[in-house]
């Protein structure tokens, strides 16, 4: 049985997606194909390939061109139920409105924009065996364009570092 049965996952992509417009104009982020696949049916298809069997996808920024092309999740193995966030609830809302759909205890909650070879049943195990209440993966970032979590030696989250301040251009 795989390590990540009974674990659903939500899947984060309410987000605008500023950044990438003009691009989200026509399409919400995680609809947007990469290598000829939209993001978030390559996601969904990493999170079936572990052992994921229920999703909530949790939608705001033009809802519809995720729904359409992930629909009910069958041809994945999934079954996707949909949260939706008529206005944005920001980072703790979207999850908080989201949880009834789960229907779980425990879960997993991956944001809409990944792209990762992660192996969730290594993070699952790990998470098991520290007992901890939350697991984070996180990969080393930055520091001169991004702020970044500090952990100690075993990996508990200690603070969080500042990313540098930006030199004045003459």
């Amino acid at each position: 049985m795989s390590a990540l049965a009974g674990w659903p996952a939500l899947v984060l992509c309410a987000g605008l997606a500023t950044r990438l417009e003009p691009l989200s104009r026509v399409r919400a982020k995680a609809a947007l194909p990469v290598a000829g696949a939209p993001l978030v049916r390559r996601l969904l298809a990493w999170l079936a390939a572990a052992g994921v069997r229920r999703v909530v996808i949790n939608l705001h920024h033009r809802p519809d061109t995720i729904t359409r092309v992930v629909g009910d999740g069958s041809d994945l193995q999934l079954e996707v139920r949909y949260s939706w966030e008529p206005v944005l609830l920001g980072s703790a809302g979207g999850p908080s409105r989201a949880r009834p759909l789960l229907d779980a205890d425990r879960f997993l909650v991956v944001n809409g924009d990944t792209i990762t070879s992660l192996d969730l049943a290594d993070l699952v195990r790990a998470h098991g065996a520290t007992g901890a209440k939350v697991t984070m993966a996180c990969v080393p970032g930055d520091l001169s364009k991004y702020n970044a979590l500090v952990a100690d030696d075993d990996g508990r989250v200690t603070g969080i570092a500042r990313r540098a301040p930006a030199l004045p251009t003459a």
